[in-house]
Order: C-alpha cells, then structure tokens, then sequence
C-alpha cells in the first residue's frame, strides 16, 4: 500500500498590530456592608466576585471562604420527595 502525498497547508493571515496594547486586569468588587454582620457580607462579596467569572478572582475568593466560619447557603436546595 502506497501513502498518498499530503495536500498542502493553507496559508495563515498576515500578522496585525492589536487595536488594544494595554492588558485588562480584574477588578475585585469592593468589600460592602450589606447586613452588618462581618462574615455574612463576606459572603456575599465572595459570590461577587464568583459572579465576575474571572478566574483570578474565584480563585481567592474560595481561598477567603476557607476563613469564614459562618454556614453558607450554596444554593443546592434538595427536595424530600
């Protein structure tokens, strides 16, 4: 059995400059007092940033919900059927 010669590659779009030359960082949400209880609105700023869907951001912001030691809703009713 003979191997059928390759087709040959297209060729790739010539190189631009970006229109944008500066890098976007993440903005973290700002800490807020929503309830006055300190780990309940640290709660809430942690789904913040999740919400962002940045990365960087959920990265710490589970790595901050480590520290609070408040129970926390996830949201994950289940039902008793």
């Amino acid at each position: 059995m003979q191997d059928k010669p390759s087709a040959p590659c297209s060729p790739l779009p010539p190189i631009q400059p970006s229109a944008s030359t500066s890098l976007t960082v993440p903005e973290m949400p700002a800490p807020k007092v929503v309830t006055g209880d300190r780990e309940v609105d640290a709660v809430l700023w942690l789904q913040e940033c999740v919400r962002t869907g940045h990365q960087a951001l959920i990265d710490k912001a589970l790595e901050a919900a480590k520290k609070i030691t408040t129970p926390m809703d996830l949201g994950c009713a289940t039902a008793n059927t």
